[in-house]
């Protein structure tokens, strides 16, 4: 009777599903001021408003709490239907949001079960504008 309460919590531990947040970012390591209006789907929870992000900057886009721990993400741009971009003083982004490779991703964590963190994150310069 005395362990009942630790082999209660012992098999809420084990019951526990874990957690994973994935955080998308978008550094703007050029010398323009450049705005994007990102049109993707409510599950990642990409911000529709229209971002400015100055120079040397860098904004977080979307941000999700996910159940479960998912050890990989490979698939930073699933969900992004379209994203607008606006250059300051002319010009378009060639680098494509939309490809999963233009995305590096940082992932830590651990467990069989525990917490996870993705960071995915799109980095431009002025070599990516045209």
């Amino acid at each position: 009777m005395k362990h009942l309460p630790l082999i209660a919590l012992a098999g809420l531990l084990a019951a526990c599903d874990g957690q994973t947040i994935v955080e998308h970012r978008v550094e703007n390591a050029s010398t323009r001021t450049v705005r994007m209006v990102f049109h993707a789907d409510a599950f990642n929870r990409f911000i529709g408003d229209t971002l400015v992000m100055a120079p040397g900057t860098f904004t977080r886009v979307a941000w999700n709490d996910l159940l479960g721990g998912r050890r990989d993400y490979r698939r930073p741009a699933e969900g992004i239907d379209s994203v607008y971009v606006e250059v300051d003083g002319g010009g378009s982004l060639t680098r494509d949001l939309l490809s999963d490779e233009a995305w590096a991703v940082d992932s830590k964590g651990k467990g069989i079960k525990g917490s996870f963190s993705h960071v995915c994150t799109f980095r431009f310069t002025d070599a990516d504008i045209d």
